[in-house]
């Protein structure tokens, strides 16, 4: 049971330990940096690629779990088809999100209403639980 989960772990350490410089330094080649201002907390340009190497990682190591089975049993792949969708489109429309966020700047509540959005799609693996969730995303004041 522990290579079963052993396994996807080292894999996607893997697959960031390659990706993330790679992403790094295309962030500096292509100038495609957050610079310093009066919103951030940083002191110096950011590369913004690093959440990219991310999600891809998760993809593809999400995508070789699917095909080579999951982490307790076998896939059914007439039954686990649509819940492998819907989970990969989440996953890349929270990037899409992240990344837009990133290159125009988005304010926080065009992000936000963005988030609550995705999270009212109906789902096949999980009930529509945007009234479960939505107190988490709010600031917390007091």
């Amino acid at each position: 049971m522990a290579s079963l989960i052993f396994f996807p772990f080292l894999g996607g350490v893997f697959i960031s330990l390659v990706l993330v410089p790679f992403a790094i330094r295309l962030s500096h080649k292509y100038d495609f940096l957050d610079r310093p201002g009066h919103r951030k907390i940083h002191d110096s340009p950011v590369p913004k690629l690093g959440g990219v190497a991310f999600v891809v990682t998760v993809v593809v190591v999400f995508i070789i779990c699917f095909v080579f089975g999951s982490f307790s049993a076998p896939l059914k792949a007439e039954e686990d088809l649509p819940k492998f969708f819907f989970i990969m489109g989440i996953t890349l429309l929270f990037a899409l999100i992240g990344f837009f966020d990133d290159v125009y700047d988005l304010k926080q509540v065009v992000s936000l209403i963005s988030v609550i959005t995705s999270s009212c799609f109906r789902s096949p693996v999980f009930p529509p639980s945007v009234w479960s969730i939505w107190p988490f995303l709010l600031p917390r004041f007091g």
